[in-house]
């Protein structure tokens, strides 16, 4: 087999697998969007009602502030021509889950030459049962795995061969992935730019198109920034309140209350209320729109509730932030449990219970870290860890060639923190289906951590370049 072959089947083997095995799961044992839900549609949060994205998809979806447009958007789409737009989200969802699989193994097999641990690692994630239980979630976790995966891709592609291209797909990809999942905040898209923009060779060209670009998702956030006061989600505020309000008594905070440090609304409405319990506090505004006239968290009243919240949260930090902190180690916990562990995904779970368990709480650990969540909790850090001692390693080569050369970790290692820290800085009760999209590349990274180990260790350089190309490879053969 030559070794351009080899590198087809470390993306096509684990795909068919996933394909195969995301099958049976829905049609033998059930694992279905539709029937396995732990509430419907339009009582989601995140969601808008399907009536209203199948008769008024744009106009609900352009005055969207709580959450960014993407989600809703694909969701409405499939409904307008579609009675069942539940049973194509999940057949998407399963391509892009497949797809992730795939990108596994084409990113390892780039990364390492090893046709072995590429398909080990990739046709390992085909068979977790959290990527099959969140294919049949109406949420947006799978195609945010999906995108980091193609994000970490495009970065692969060029470390073995730089080209503006692949710098550009990044970009795209980032901005897609902004669009979608609030959790990466247009902060994360900058910053993808400016290293974009380091990389480039030609850098003016490069950050103008990247700029054009990422034009939708900045001008979401524009447009929510000038009108709303926030260049993200507008529920940031309510978010971050519940980190630091929890395990606060009602005499604890009292204090504060009488102070005028804490707002009244926020200790005496439970946050993520409708907005009619905050009439009473002053929030009577009226919309004409339907998207924002509606008695729910896309409500018009919404955005100053958030920062009212939102002010408390911070005040209440500043008072005790060892509290605070110790909220975030929960958080990091809950993080670190099994992501097929979350609450929402019971119905589904309880389908494919035997395999769950097996790996949830035997492959990892989650029977033996208890409190501690799984073996993540120890394995996010040191992933972690393994790029920023790789980065130390070849400090000397100067930055630009360091980026250039060590492009795949240090944005593994970037994306894995940021989900990490802003996921458990940010919010608390949810925070273990965060974690899949950054599951195989935290998997992925101590792979090729190892394997550059090993190779140092039996011979290898300690430095090696960016890795080969797979066309290249074989020219090589």
């Amino acid at each position: 087999m030559t070794k351009s072959a080899a590198g087809r089947w470390c993306f096509v083997l684990p795909v068919s697998l996933h394909l195969g095995v995301a099958t049976v799961a829905w049609g033998m044992f059930g694992v279905d969007m539709r029937t396995g839900l732990a509430m419907p549609w339009d009582a989601w949060w995140q969601t808008l009602p399907l009536v209203s994205l199948r008769t008024e998809l744009l106009s609900e979806v352009a005055v969207l502030h709580a959450q960014p447009p993407l989600h809703n958007l694909l969701v409405g789409m499939l409904a307008q021509w579609s009675t069942e737009p539940l049973w194509w989200l999940q057949l998407a969802y399963t391509g892009l889950g497949a797809a992730s699989c795939g990108l596994a193994g084409s990113i390892l097999w780039t990364a390492t030459g090893s046709r072995i641990l590429a398909l080990t690692l990739a046709c390992a994630f085909a068979l977790h049962p959290a990527l099959l239980l969140y294919e049949a979630f109406p949420l947006y976790t799978i195609p945010a795995t999906f995108l980091v995966m193609a994000g970490l891709f495009c970065v692969t592609r060029f470390q073995a061969r730089p080209t503006d291209g692949w710098l550009l797909a990044l970009v795209a990809v980032t901005t897609l992935l902004v669009l979608l999942r609030s959790l990466y905040h247009p902060l994360f898209l900058l910053l993808c730019i400016a290293f974009v923009g380091l990389l480039a060779e030609r850098r003016g060209r490069v950050v103008l198109l990247s700029i054009l670009i990422a034009l939708p998702a900045l001008g979401w956030s524009a447009r929510n920034l000038s009108t709303y006061g926030s260049a993200g989600s507008t529920w940031a505020g309510c978010n971050l309140f519940k980190v630091a309000r929890a395990g606060h008594t009602g005499a604890s905070l009292a204090p504060l209350l009488e102070q005028g440090s804490l707002a009244p609304a926020t200790l005496r409405v439970p946050v993520f209320s409708p907005p009619a319990a905050y009439r009473a506090h002053g929030f009577t505004e009226r919309s004409k729109h339907p998207a924002l006239a509606r008695n729910d968290l896309h409500n018009a009243n919404i955005p100053a509730i958030c920062a009212l919240y939102g002010e408390s949260a911070l005040r209440l930090i500043a008072h005790d932030p060892l509290h605070y902190l110790g909220n975030v180690g929960d958080a990091y916990r809950q993080f670190s449990r099994p992501s097929s562990g979350h609450a929402h995904v019971e119905k589904n779970r309880e389908r494919i219970l035997g395999w769950e368990r097996l790996v949830s709480q035997g492959l990892f650990l989650g029977a033996i870290f208890g409190e501690r969540g799984s073996v993540f909790f120890l394995l996010v850090p040191l992933s972690i860890g393994v790029c920023a001692a790789r980065l130390w390693r070849v400090r000397r080569r100067g930055v630009v060639a360091t980026l250039r050369g060590e492009t795949l970790l240090l944005v593994a290692g970037f994306t894995i923190a940021w989900t990490a820290l802003v996921g458990c800085m940010a919010d608390l009760g949810e925070n273990e289906r965060f974690r899949l999209p950054v599951e195989m590349p935290v998997l992925m990274v101590l792979a090729i951590g190892a394997h550059a180990a090993w190779q140092r260790r039996h011979g290898g350089t300690s430095d090696a370049g960016p890795p080969l190309d797979p066309s290249e490879l074989d020219a090589e053969a």
